[in-house]
């Protein structure tokens, strides 16, 4: 996508929000606030251009009174479409007023605490955002890009689809209907490539904290579940690391042998570290002796300045290799002393 303009510091609070127009007042709730407008969830209709005295609820427990511009109107079936709550946007008229001042200052101090919903573990995670609706694609990119997702945004199933070819990421957040290839037919796709992608689609009406909510529930069941699964008898520990090495995983390794549980972790498709007592080379090589067991593969984030092995898979197999081989010999090698000494 082109570079997005810098948007005006918005919020997403609940403040209770009071309408006043011919002569009643209606209660709404703010669904977002900037520093020049406000979008109020509620079913009362106000024509656009309408000019409105809002009452705004703040956090600290005063309220306050701002003119306010309607400057559109969102019914529910448009809301809907659109995944939002139906409601109304207002501009404030009126600036340097108490109001206006205490609504910035507001905003100042709670803005780094509630513009971006937090998300569980975003850190490395990439998505990508398929949506045929523009105004849809960009309200969900910038809400998980602010979130602190790594995002990439599509027009069309075909399109993430490519890119989940060249560079699988770990969500594709996808629209039902699309052109080209919808939602449905994007997920045939995945499975059929066995790709190691989720695909979610997202429930309407949402809040921006409703979509990350969404997201970070898909992504623990993801990490709780292993991406591989197999026996010792049908996939060799060695093989195993030679596919994670090959593919550049990144993750945690369980084997599991009776009583007994290992775990390794791999960054980018290496061994960093191997749990249990003594050095971890020599965890490592004599798990690479089991034949028999089971192992997982859970794919998740790695700490970066992890690394008590300090070898490469290649170097690692080699070691093993060498290793078994002065084992076979050495029977032999006592056989023959034992022969001179008859």
């Amino acid at each position: 996508m082109a570079n997005r303009i810098e948007r005006e510091r918005r919020i997403g609070l609940l403040l209770p929000v009071e309408l006043e127009r011919l002569g009643k007042r209606v209660t709404g709730m703010a669904g977002n606030i900037s520093q020049h407008g406000i979008y109020v969830r509620t079913q009362e209709f106000v024509l656009p251009g309408e000019i409105v005295q809002l009452g705004v609820a703040l956090p600290c427990g005063i309220t306050v009174r701002v003119m306010a511009r309607a400057v559109h109107t969102l019914e529910a079936g448009a809301a809907h479409s659109l995944g939002r709550l139906a409601g109304i946007g207002f501009h404030f008229i009126e600036e340097n007023t108490p109001a206006f001042v205490a609504i910035g200052e507001m905003i100042e101090d709670v803005a780094g605490e509630v513009s971006a919903p937090q998300c569980d573990r975003p850190e490395g995670v990439r998505l990508v955002v398929a949506e045929g609706d523009p105004r849809m694609l960009d309200r969900m990119s910038t809400v998980l890009g602010e979130a602190g997702y790594a995002v990439e945004a599509v027009a069309n199933g075909l399109e993430a689809f490519a890119i989940c070819l060249d560079h699988a990421p770990e969500i594709v957040i996808a629209a039902q209907d699309m052109a080209i290839m919808d939602g449905e037919a994007l997920r045939a796709q995945i499975e059929k490539e066995k790709l190691d992608v989720d695909v979610l689609f997202v429930r309407k009406p949402f809040t921006d904290e409703d979509l990350c909510a969404q997201i970070a529930g898909k992504l623990t069941e993801r990490r709780n579940r292993p991406s591989l699964r197999a026996s010792l008898r049908e996939m060799s520990l060695a093989t195993l690391l030679q596919f994670l090495d090959s593919g550049r995983k990144t993750g945690a390794v369980v084997a599991l042998r009776g009583d007994i549980t290992i775990r390794l972790r791999v960054r980018d498709g290496r061994i960093v570290d191997v749990s249990g007592d003594g050095n971890p080379r020599e965890n490592l090589l004599d798990l690479l002796d089991w034949t028999d067991g089971i192992f997982e593969f859970h794919s998740g984030p790695v700490d970066e300045d992890t690394d008590e092995i300090g070898w490469s898979t290649s170097k690692l197999l080699l070691e093993h290799a060498r290793t078994r081989d002065e084992l076979m010999e050495a029977p032999t090698a006592v056989r023959g002393l034992a022969a001179l000494h008859q």
